[in-house]
């Protein structure tokens, strides 16, 4: 990934690292640096980042479900 730059955002009261970079066609890529397959794009970097707490809720709320049908 070209230059990056590492941002916080908070999701659920929590703060995660969230690298963010821009491809070569410009549209920002992010990558939840504490959640593993959070990942997402956006045009610019207020959608990038709108997107990425999305990704990282879906990804939690996942982790959850399958936490649940274990126990």
């Amino acid at each position: 990934m070209p230059e990056s730059n590492v941002i916080k955002v908070t999701v659920n009261k929590k703060q995660h690292r969230v690298r963010t970079a821009k491809d070569r066609d410009g549209w920002i890529v992010a990558e939840c640096l504490d959640v593993k397959g959070a990942h997402t794009q956006g045009k610019n970097l207020r959608e990038a980042t709108k997107n990425i707490k999305e990704a990282i809720e879906l990804v939690l709320e996942v982790i959850e479900e399958e936490k649940a049908k274990k126990a």
